[in-house]
């Protein structure tokens, strides 16, 4: 009993066992330890065996994996007289973490565009620093999870790059611009003199021209007026310098006249009235006659 008593009264302490938490693969950790009313104090997890140390320390420990390490500190009588351990032995653990790479991704929604706004997507696990690539503004630091809108001319790479003290990881995503522009005509045959409408479509262009027009904005339609049977042309360049030139072609073609009797027979049409009626119409630019025609203009007889 007066063994007992005195084991509780000068009960050993580990005043202090610690390390650093996390270190990369091959770093070193330094395990610091102070104990108390202790005489053997053994540290174990440096090999097989536990290593007897002094009361207070120092041990640097080269890491190659996650490891725990124990500090066991101990009243040379009490162990001599065998006694409990929770009355002559103090157990303290700490535990030194392997810290690997950041875990990342980068991608893009949508993953191809015609001049509009695409966003940057990106995750990362074990970061302490991210930055994104790519933009205009150069490398930008970011949080370690995040999206982010940015408008294109031209395809593009965009990296996303992860640090912390075991190195850095990359991902990259390439976002494609495509640039197609279009024009076409609603009619594309019409008469002369009529009026048809250019639609056009260039996204993703800096300037849009067309022939007759001039400059246009990049997406838009126009009426206009043919007088004869022509090509229409749109050039349109991109923000990243490229030109592209897409045509329509209007076809024009001139009115007709077709004199119709009962039941589209050829009108028997008094001769004189009829050369009075025809010279008068092929003056104005009409072809006359004497059948139906497809795309015609009717006078009934």
């Amino acid at each position: 009993d007066v063994y007992k008593r005195q084991a509780w009264a000068n009960k050993p302490e580990v005043l202090q066992f610690e390390a650093d938490p996390e270190v990369a693969v091959s770093e070193w950790t330094t395990l610091i330890w102070n104990t108390k009313n202790a005489d053997v104090i053994l540290l174990e997890g440096l090999g097989a065996q536990p290593k007897q140390v002094a009361a207070s320390g120092q041990q640097m420990v080269r890491m190659t994996e996650t490891k725990t390490f124990f500090l066991r500190a101990s009243r040379g009588w009490a162990v001599a007289l065998r006694l409990p351990e929770f009355l002559g032995t103090v157990v303290d653990p700490v535990t030194v973490t392997i810290l690997h790479p950041p875990d990342m991704r980068i991608w893009a929604e949508p993953p191809e565009v015609a001049g509009q706004y695409v966003t940057l997507n990106w995750e990362t696990q074990r970061a302490e620093r991210v930055l994104l690539k790519g933009i205009e503004s150069g490398p930008l630091p970011v949080e370690g999870s995040g999206s982010r809108q940015v408008k294109l001319t031209a395809s593009k790479e965009f990296e996303i790059a992860a640090s912390n003290r075991a190195g850095t990881t990359r991902d990259t995503v390439t976002v494609t611009v495509r640039f197609e522009p279009k024009i076409w005509a609603e009619p594309s045959d019409m008469e002369v003199g009529g009026t048809t409408t250019l639609f056009w479509q260039a996204e993703g262009a800096d300037s849009a021209e067309i022939t007759g027009l001039g400059q246009v904005e990049p997406t838009g339609s126009r009426q206009v007026q043919v007088s004869q049977s022509t090509t229409v042309e749109l050039i349109a360049t991109s923000g990243g310098g490229e030109t592209k030139r897409m045509s329509v072609r209007v076809a024009t073609h001139e009115p007709r006249l077709v004199f119709l009797g009962t039941q589209n027979v050829a009108a028997d049409v008094d001769h004189g009235i009829r050369s009075t009626v025809e010279s008068f119409f092929r003056a104005r630019g009409y072809d006359v006659l004497a059948a139906p025609s497809q795309n015609a203009r009717t006078l009934d007889a």
